[in-house]
């Protein structure tokens, strides 16, 4: 920090010699390539590079106490980031959305009734014997998980758990979502409170949001819609946007945003995916028909201009 009125340069983190990436107090925190610092009067954000080739880190230094803490844009793909600022309340991000762009805006104020996961696994009691609970998924196949952390880090389970306390065996073969691969994603989140892969397949993220929303994970669904929104074109709008049309998410709203910006060009290219939407889903076709109309079934209505009688 470099003052104006002194002109005294101040050490607030990171250490020039040593770099790194982690999270800490001061010069304890390790940072790789630090770029595009945006401040308030109580934050600053910071953009820098790792733990991977490749890989953006966002950091968020506390000015009051000096701690840097690795923070997530839930929603956002960090690499399709364009540019941010801060406010004193809000965060303003713009990313790049198919062939255009998008301006998402959230709050900077904590919601306390919100637990980390670190807080969660606190609660956890080691001396307590490690007790399994297996997950009878599609095709006979089952899946283990420690007790602890269904109870910790789940709602859904642990009310299930509580309600039987001899229960061992979750018996999920009718949830059509639940294939090995997406319910270890969802297992596996619960451990770690993350899904960094770099590229996922569309059908493994459909299956991975379904899940998060029937076991109430918000934070993986934001997850899922990131990995999602990041396969957003014009190509792939429509099939993302007929599995998400209803759901009034920020990926149904980044759908229905590329198809204002280039509705004409991508339902040209995408006649036969048209011709099937009006047979198998009359009510998408209309929000198509009367995209952009004002028309009161208009998905993304436009804003009416005040008139000197209104």
């Amino acid at each position: 920090m470099l003052s104006f009125e002194t002109h005294e340069i101040t050490l607030l983190a990171g250490d020039l010699r040593h770099w790194g990436s982690k999270d800490g107090v001061g010069q304890l925190a390790r940072f790789w390539h630090l770029k595009r610092p945006v401040v308030n009067d109580r934050y600053l954000f910071m953009r820098t590079e790792g733990p991977a080739i490749y890989q953006w880190r966002q950091c968020r230094l506390d000015l009051k106490t000096l701690e840097v803490n690795s923070v997530i844009f839930e929603g956002v793909d960090h690499n399709g980031l364009l540019t941010y600022c801060a406010s004193e309340r809000e965060v303003y991000v713009v990313q790049y959305v198919g062939q255009g762009a998008q301006l998402l805006v959230a709050s900077l104020e904590e919601d306390h009734e919100v637990q980390l996961a670190h807080q969660q696994f606190t609660g956890i009691d080691l001396a307590e014997p490690v007790s399994s609970v297996a997950f009878r998924l599609r095709c006979k196949a089952k899946l283990h998980v420690d007790r602890r952390i269904l109870l910790a880090r789940s709602e859904h389970f642990r009310k299930l758990l509580m309600a039987d306390q001899t229960m061992t065996e979750i018996d999920l073969t009718g949830e059509a979502a639940a294939d090995v691969k997406s319910f270890t994603v969802l297992l596996r989140f619960l451990m770690t409170d993350r899904w960094d892969a770099a590229s996922v397949e569309p059908e493994l993220a459909f299956n991975v949001r379904d899940l998060a929303q029937s076991f109430g994970l918000p934070r993986l669904m934001a997850f899922a819609e990131g990995h999602l929104q990041q396969q957003l074109s014009g190509e792939t709008v429509l099939k993302i946007l007929g599995r998400v049309i209803g759901s009034a998410t920020p990926l149904e709203k980044a759908c229905w945003h590329l198809l204002t910006l280039e509705r004409e060009a991508i339902l040209k290219h995408s006649q036969h995916e048209v011709d099937e939407i009006v047979q198998k889903n009359p009510d998408f076709a209309k929000k198509l028909i009367l995209l952009g109309t004002g028309a009161p079934s208009d998905p993304v209505p436009s804003k009416r201009r005040r008139t000197w009688w209104s």
